[in-house]
């Protein structure tokens, strides 16, 4: 579904953005909105966010003239914008999130950094890696693998996976690797570092959620636990403090 041009687009976005939402679907393998609209490319997803503006604009003209409250109509188009923007996002981001989840890109990290810190070369690391592990980062560094096999110099064949990750602690660490004029136990280093920084961001991230549990928290156990507390503890005096003062 395509009734938008390739141009058109970019020029009213700009290259820029243009290139972004391009590589991003293409990496994800494309994606679907409102469960229903298969975008795999720009123009089909301006293409299907246009047919749905176009169903909104009539659904809102018929509310009008057909005299219906628009206020039962208004929550259903802020609805369905919404759910819109959610299912075209939700794989891009699943993808991004796979990454870092489960320890799998800081546990590959770490494997390269030990690796690199005994002497062994970069692209014979990424095969063991290839042939051992398994997971996004795993397939991605595999991919990688089979292009340096096919010809592919290895700093482009890198660069390429780093493109597709859109991880930027991805991309950090194909930068270091690519470096020529550093020896193996400096890589090493700069691994080591990286590898550090994402699990202190890890642990900042689990902090957080918690300090956020907290605050959640408050208001339903002061409601459903310290109130009922203390009313169970103060009603006594209550009563004895009337019945003292009235003769109850």
């Amino acid at each position: 579904m395509k009734f938008i041009k390739r141009e058109t687009i970019r020029k009213t976005i700009g290259d820029d953005l243009f290139v972004k939402l391009d590589k991003e679907l293409k990496n994800v393998g494309g994606t679907k909105i409102l469960y229903v609209f298969p975008v795999n490319s720009v123009e089909e997803l301006f293409s299907a966010f246009a047919l749905i503006a176009a169903f909104l604009v009539v659904l809102l003209f018929y509310t009008v003239v057909s005299g219906t409250p628009l206020s039962r109509v208004i929550f259903l188009i802020i609805a369905i914008v919404i759910l819109s923007y959610v299912t075209y996002r939700k794989p891009i981001d699943a993808y991004k999130d796979n990454f870092i989840k489960d320890d799998e890109l800081p546990a590959i990290l770490n494997t390269i950094a030990d690796a690199l810190s005994v002497g062994m070369p970069v692209e014979n690391i990424l095969t063991y890696i290839a042939e051992n592990k398994k997971g996004q980062t795993a397939d991605l560094i595999r991919i990688t693998v089979n292009k340096i096999n096919a010809g592919v110099p290895a700093e482009n064949a890198l660069k390429d996976a780093a493109e597709k990750s859109m991880n930027p602690y991805f991309r950090r660490a194909v930068n270091i690797l690519i470096k020529t004029n550093e020896t193996p136990q400096g890589l090493a280093k700069q691994i080591t570092e990286l590898y550090e920084e994402i699990e202190e961001e890890k642990l900042n991230k689990k902090t957080e959620k918690a300090a956020v549990l907290d605050n959640a928290l408050f208001f339903p156990i002061l409601i459903g636990f310290i109130i009922p507390l203390l009313v169970m503890v103060l009603l006594p005096f209550v009563n004895m403090g009337l019945s003292l003062r009235f003769g109850f």
